[in-house]
């Protein structure tokens, strides 16, 4: 029989919400499940471990933001239109691309 330990740790309620929700979109059942599976990883040198900011935070210029919003807005009307491209396949996609229109 494999001998176990139990461990706690104190957290703030929020942080704990919303590693539950992370557990269970990562399909795991509970936080333990989660956290289990991650202290095994790092024991048996499975993981690479680093902390970085989640790239959809980083602010971006108002002048950027402009920029995307008009070929947004480009796009939505060419789809109303009739006018943007469709592809049924990689290979339709490529013949687009490689058309002079």
């Amino acid at each position: 029989m494999i001998k176990t330990s139990k461990f706690q740790v104190v957290l703030p309620t929020e942080v704990l919400e919303k590693s539950y929700n992370k557990a269970l979109g990562l399909g795991f059942n509970s936080v333990q499940d989660m956290v289990r599976v991650f202290l095994v990883s790092v024991t048996k040198n499975n993981i690479d471990l680093s902390f970085k900011e989640d790239p959809l935070s980083e602010k971006i210029s108002p002048e950027y933001e402009a920029f995307l919003n008009k070929r947004l807005e480009e796009t939505l009307k060419a789809i109303e239109d009739g006018t943007a491209y469709s592809a049924n396949s990689g290979e339709e996609l490529i013949k687009i691309l490689d058309s002079d229109d």
